[in-house]
């Protein structure tokens, strides 16, 4: 991702959403990260089976919630590249 592009992630819907705190089993995590673990897990679903995860299930949430564009693969790639960055942090 270049400069432009992470500047469009940091004022998406997704960066506001890692400051609010969601109880999953007892533990603190971030909305935002647990959406981008969904996210990848669906969106790889898609890609090898072709199935839908629900019928209500869109690329263009996810490009609009990650300010992302491009092809399945592609929004693949830069979720997994953002996720990689928010463990490292």
């Amino acid at each position: 991702m270049n400069l432009k592009q992470q500047d469009l992630v940091l004022s998406s819907q997704f960066a506001q959403d890692l400051s609010k705190p969601l109880d999953v089993d007892g533990k603190k995590v971030s909305i935002g990260f647990y959406n981008i673990v969904v996210n990848i897990a669906q969106l790889r679903m898609n890609i090898e089976t072709g199935l839908i995860p629900n019928r209500h299930w869109k690329l263009k949430t996810i490009k609009t919630y990650y300010c992302i564009s491009g092809s399945k693969e592609v929004m693949l790639k830069k979720l997994r590249f953002i996720k990689k960055e928010m463990l490292c942090l």
